[in-house]
């Protein structure tokens, strides 16, 4: 029963299903060399609270209007590394989901809190 999962470096996808249904999950860190989540990697992880980003083309894709449902949906704090917000679009974060936003206390990330009360 997976709470937390820290992906290696070395690890650039996520297959499909990789993690569906861990309904305990409530964390997930996804590095810099991860380029991909297939279908479903997060499907039922209704408990993932707590993603922080680290990949570009992972933040690309999970912020689309098609592709951030598993990921993102039952997120309630989106850390991202702030050189990669400053590229994209962050529309997603920001206002469909009624997130506010801020810096962590180190500078590297750029964080989004979902405001209480909004699902």
């Amino acid at each position: 029963s997976l709470i937390e999962i820290i992906i290696p470096e070395s690890v650039i996808s996520i297959g499909i299903t990789a993690f569906q249904d861990c309904s305990n999950l409530t964390s997930v860190v996804i590095p810099v060399n991860v380029t991909n989540i297939y279908a479903a990697a997060f499907d039922g992880c209704s408990s993932l609270a707590d993603v922080t980003i680290e990949s570009d083309e992972v933040y690309k894709v999970a912020t689309s209007a098609t592709s951030a449902g598993y990921l993102l949906q039952n997120a309630t704090t989106v850390r991202v590394l702030t050189s990669i917000v400053n590229t994209w679009d962050n529309s997603y974060l920001e206002n469909e989901e009624n997130f506010t936003t801020s810096t962590s206390d180190d500078g590297k990330y750029t964080v989004f809190t979902k405001v209480q009360g909004q699902q």
